[in-house]
């Protein structure tokens, strides 16, 4: 696959050496695909580098800390924030394995990706969006689903 017409790469490859070069870096992306994006953004800059987890610090206690909020989120400790994901994998070995959400957390509140039915602290029995209780959601034609994430293929 050419990369040679796509600017990430390099973009990746300069904030991969501040990171290396013990600067403080943090991600963002402009909400064009809500929560894809910034999976996106943290692939690229592992793409960069040997090690993923300073693209995964990037996107979670770094951006904490450059946003003045480590006290409250960025990390798992008692006290702060519930805030997260889980996925089907090991993201610090495989970044792409980000794309495998099977459960997210909001507010201490876990819920099933799939269908976001919660699941704890108690279950709810069904999902979130009704309408999915008695079917699979359906995905537009052309759009392909991959883990918890559905993008749609030109």
């Amino acid at each position: 696959l050419d990369h040679s017409d796509h600017v990430f790469p390099y973009y990746s490859q300069g904030i991969a050496k501040l990171i290396e070069q013990g600067g403080l870096v943090s991600l963002g992306d402009h909400s064009t695909f809500y929560g894809i994006g910034m999976v996106w953004e943290t692939m690229a800059l592992a793409s960069a580098m040997e090690d993923a987890l300073p693209a995964l610090e990037a996107v979670t206690i770094s951006a904490a800390v450059m946003n003045g909020l480590d006290a409250s989120l960025g990390s798992l400790e008692a006290g702060k924030l519930a805030d997260l994901i889980i996925v089907d994998g090991d993201p610090a070995k495989n970044i792409a394995d980000l794309l495998n959400v099977e459960f997210t957390m909001v507010n201490g509140i876990l819920y099933q990706t799939s269908d976001m039915k919660q699941v704890w602290p108690e279950d709810s029995g069904t999902p979130l969006y009704r309408w999915w209780a008695d079917q699979e959601p359906r995905l537009r034609s052309g759009t392909r689903r991959s883990g918890g994430v559905a993008a749609h293929v030109h």
